[in-house]
């Protein structure tokens, strides 16, 4: 139960980077360009893509939280984010991070490191515990435990989120001359 609360509060922190970013494709293809690791056209097709990709990705986890496939697809996922804020941290560089769109202003650096080692956590958890192609069936959960599985993987996401700012604003990294 508890890699189900944990996969079901990331699948809701996916949601709500994904559609933090559909709302403002335009500035989603601006930070990825301005990561410099990617050509413009691959930049631009992914600020497009990336959100819907999030999404539907966010909607898998919590649907098919035990499918092998998806949680492979999301720890990959969050490898690719892991990389990126340790190159940025390794480059010295201090660049806004747009993971959760003009919602929450967030760095790229140690707390997105910090963040997406967690996940990375959960899902390699998820896979070790639960790897089996299963639809989480809400009908089959009585209604005092589905409330308690809601508001106990909103708080962990509301969790990450903190965790997260709270290390940008302590790890500031000064910018390279």
């Amino acid at each position: 139960m508890i890699t189900l609360v944990f996969s079901t509060g990331i699948g809701i922190l996916f949601l709500l980077s994904g559609f933090s970013k559909i709302v403002a494709l335009r500035e989603s293809v601006a930070s990825i360009k301005k990561l410099i690791l990617f050509s413009d056209i691959i930049s631009t097709f992914l600020g497009l893509t990336f959100p819907f990709f999030e999404v539907a990705l966010a909607i898998l986890i919590i649907l098919y939280k035990s499918s092998l496939i998806v949680n492979l697809v999301a720890l990959c996922i969050t490898v690719v984010f892991m990389l990126i804020n340790y190159k940025m941290i390794s480059d010295r560089k201090k660049i806004s991070c747009f993971c959760f769109g003009n919602i929450i202003k967030t760095e790229l650096g140690y707390g997105g490191l910090t963040q997406s080692f967690l996940m990375l956590v959960c899902f390699l958890l998820n896979i070790i515990i639960t790897s089996q192609n299963s639809l989480l069936l809400i009908k089959d959960i009585e209604l005092k435990l589905l409330i308690l599985y809601i508001v106990t993987s909103i708080l962990w996401t509301i969790t990450l989120l903190l965790i997260r700012s709270t290390i940008d604003l302590l790890y500031r990294i000064p910018v390279r001359d």
